[in-house]
């Protein structure tokens, strides 16, 4: 958690009298905010074996948990996820060449239509904090990482209600720069630099 109490010492400097168990759980949900819309914490998936008797993937990085499916891959070819809305009725048991895939939780996806053959599954997942941490220690040691979710923070904090910090124009200053930190975040990812990690078991 080494990570976590040096962002909620941050948030001490700045607002002193907020309760610990607040700033921790605002600068776990900026961190998760700032992984999934940034795209900076990405894993890749080593490859996994789908057969036509189970046509499902779970999803379970080391670390963190799974916001979104960012590349997949079936047999080297690219697939994409689909709505089920926009599928026929008979989509759960119709077969053939994959064409795509479906969330069936967050951390789950089948493939559509269900392969005839076992299918080599492959790709990359934006990956963000859960709940209650840990938080990465590279994005506390990163600069514009460490600013973007400290002001997120700083941002939802000052944001609440009925409390002595209370400061709306703070809020908005503080998002302001949340979003400019996402934004170029973002802009590196777009350029290949983000923290990609092999997934060692999915």
């Amino acid at each position: 958690m080494a990570a976590l109490d040096d962002f909620i010492a941050l948030v001490g400097l700045e607002i002193p009298d907020c309760p610990e168990p607040i700033v921790s759980h605002q600068v776990i949900t900026s961190a998760q905010e700032y992984c999934a819309r940034s795209s900076i914490w990405q894993v890749e998936m080593d490859a996994e074996t789908v057969s036509p008797t189970d046509p499902t993937l779970d999803l379970i990085p080391d670390e963190g948990i799974v916001d979104r499916v960012e590349l997949l891959y079936v047999d080297g070819d690219r697939v994409y996820p689909v709505g089920k809305t926009t599928l026929p009725d008979e989509w759960t048991t119709e077969t053939g060449t994959t064409q795509g895939f479906i969330y069936e939780t967050e951390s789950t996806i089948r493939l559509y239509p269900i392969p005839v053959a076992d299918v080599s599954v492959t790709g990359y997942l934006v990956v963000k904090p859960k709940a209650r941490g840990p938080i990465p220690q590279w994005l506390y040691d990163n600069e514009l990482h460490r600013e973007g979710i400290l002001a997120g923070a700083l941002a939802r904090l000052y944001r609440l209600p009925k409390k002595p910090w209370l400061d709306l124009a703070q809020a908005t200053a503080m998002g302001s720069v949340f979003e400019s930190k996402i934004s170029r975040a973002a802009i590196r990812v777009h350029r290949g630099e983000l923290m990609r990690i092999k997934l060692m078991e999915i």
